[in-house]
């Protein structure tokens, strides 16, 4: 599972960095979680559409990882990003 999580925690910096240039994000509609759409914030932070993603029910390819410490870490710093 090394590779994946690599992968993960990777997406999650990038996630952060987009967040923090303070750009408006795009997204293509077919490639996020239902209810990112409905979200309440004026912006949709890169963060918590991978947030969202991970937490899916939508996504079973991350079942075998979601049981992983480094996974439950991702977590834990996207939750404490988004609750900042």
């Amino acid at each position: 599972f090394d590779p994946c999580l690599d992968y993960l925690e990777k997406a999650f910096d990038c996630a952060l960095k987009y967040d923090n240039l303070d750009y408006d994000l795009t997204y293509n509609v077919y490639d996020v979680p239902d209810g990112v759409g409905e979200m309440e914030e004026e912006k949709h932070r890169a963060s918590r559409v991978a947030l969202m993603a991970l937490n899916s029910p939508e996504r079973d390819v991350y079942a075998p990882i979601r049981e992983t410490e480094r996974y439950r870490e991702i977590i834990r710093r996207l939750e404490a990003e988004l609750s900042e």
